[in-house]
């Protein structure tokens, strides 16, 4: 469906392609727009914009991409990737994945090199923050123990909103926890499966899970 609601069918796309066409075919030829008209074209675009898109629209388009989210996951965890971090190619316990950085690729093959079960397709967690829900997708989930690793470089009141939405047992590695990842993994795994809480590895106190 368009914006506007009407169904794009394969005659709409058919007549669309075609007008790009003659669109593209009567501009041969033509003076290259002035800076100053690129500009003015640009500024238009933007205040058409502003026009269209009113906080409700931006709301309703929000709920939109969430719903598709939590309805297709893998299509959020593998290939919407925000920022610069680079994407590395490892093996899971189900087969070819990715992760983000070099954080999680050094968690990645500690969980491979000692034996661990592991996955980073997890479903996604519902949570609330400033009045509006998100998604929180974990890193890692180890299988066997079905305990979640979260690597985080720099802690935010947000964060204790995600993981508070959890309902297993979380392992969070923080910056000076990868200076000494071999050590921190082993006891906060070990630490973790016997405990009913959650245990924040790096923090000061574990908090309590919420089920």
């Amino acid at each position: 469906m368009s914006a506007k609601g009407t169904k794009w069918t394969d005659e709409r796309k058919k007549a669309w392609s075609e007008k790009c066409r003659l669109t593209k075919a009567n501009n041969k030829g033509k003076k290259e727009s002035s800076p100053e008209e690129k500009e003015l074209k640009r500024l238009r675009s933007i205040e058409a914009n502003k026009k269209y898109w009113t906080p409700e629209r931006r709301a309703e388009q929000s709920a939109r991409m969430k719903q598709k989210v939590l309805e297709n996951p893998d299509s959020y965890s593998k290939k919407n990737v925000s920022g610069r971090v680079n994407m590395y190619d490892v093996i899971d316990s189900y087969g070819p994945t990715k992760v983000k950085g070099t954080w999680e690729l050094k968690v990645a093959n500690w969980l491979n090199d000692n034996n661990v079960r592991w996955t980073n397709k997890i479903e996604p967690y519902k949570y609330q923050y400033n009045n509006n829900w998100h998604l929180y997708f974990p890193d890692f989930l180890l299988l066997d123990k079905n305990i979640l690793i979260e690597v985080k470089g720099y802690e935010t009141d947000r964060d204790h909103s995600k993981w508070q939405s959890v309902d297993k047992k979380l392992i969070v590695l923080k910056r000076k926890d990868m200076l000494s990842l071999d050590n921190k993994l082993t006891q906060g795994v070990a630490e973790v499966a016997s405990q009913s809480h959650k245990l924040k590895v790096g923090g000061s106190s574990p908090s309590p899970a919420t089920r």
